[in-house]
């Protein structure tokens, strides 16, 4: 079974003092060449890593290594430009920001599961067409 991951379950596998990281590192290991995720989760990782670097949470030599590892460990990255319209009608249809939204936008395009940290969108999730579609990491275990 693939899975899509988003950023708060990506970052977790790089940050050994975040809560879930070793529930995000068993993940990974357990379904290592079946994950995706819209491309946008470069940018997110990215600008994760650089914000954690600021608080001492990872050095640089860390924050540099997030990207080649998340080209390891994602297969497949769906073209963030291809999920925009949808993801717009999405987060006009939810209200919710529309960079969570894009990871919906890719569940209907793919059916796959949405695991996720962020409880806010699968609140969203929940009162949605996306209910069965967005797991929390937490919930897998």
């Amino acid at each position: 079974m693939s899975y899509l991951v988003d950023a708060s379950v990506a970052l977790s596998w790089f940050t050994r003092n975040e809560r879930f990281h070793p529930e995000a590192v068993a993940f990974l290991r357990e379904t290592y060449g079946t994950l995706e995720a819209p491309d946008l989760i470069l940018m997110e990782v990215s600008n994760g890593a650089w914000k954690k670097c600021r608080r001492h949470e990872l050095t640089v030599e860390q924050a540099r290594a997030c990207l080649p590892s998340l080209r390891d460990n994602i297969t497949t990255f769906h073209l963030t430009e291809e999920l925009l319209e949808q993801a717009l009608e999405i987060a006009l249809e939810l209200d919710h920001p529309i960079y969570d939204c894009v990871y919906l936008a890719c569940i209907e395009r793919t059916a796959h599961v949405l695991v996720t940290q962020d409880r806010r969108l699968r609140q969203k999730a929940i009162d949605s067409r996306f209910a069965s579609h967005v797991k929390l990491l937490v919930d897998l275990q």
